[in-house]
């Protein structure tokens, strides 16, 4: 009879098969349970994830308008004024 010995794995697993079992989910998942802060942590991740795609799209858009044409140089552009008489 052979002497079992215990593995230790760290880091980041993907594809973990055990005797031809995929058990990667089986073992993220009892993590989760031990670890409740992974969970968390994956949130933080994806909301960090989304905040970074919208900034993306809203300086693709602020350079679009920086980029545009709007009639001549910036200088001589003028925008309507609208002027108030003053009381007495």
């Amino acid at each position: 009879m052979r002497a079992r010995r215990a593995a230790g794995i760290s880091g980041h697993l993907s594809d973990v098969t055990v005797n031809g079992i995929d058990v990667t989910e089986f073992v993220s998942a009892e993590l989760d349970r031990q670890h409740p802060e992974r969970v968390q942590f994956r949130r933080s991740q994806t909301a960090g994830e989304e905040w970074s795609d919208r900034m993306a799209v809203i300086r693709r858009i602020v350079t679009g308008l920086a980029d545009a044409d709007l009639g001549g140089p910036a200088s001589a552009r003028r925008l309507p004024v609208t002027r108030t008489k003053s009381a007495p």
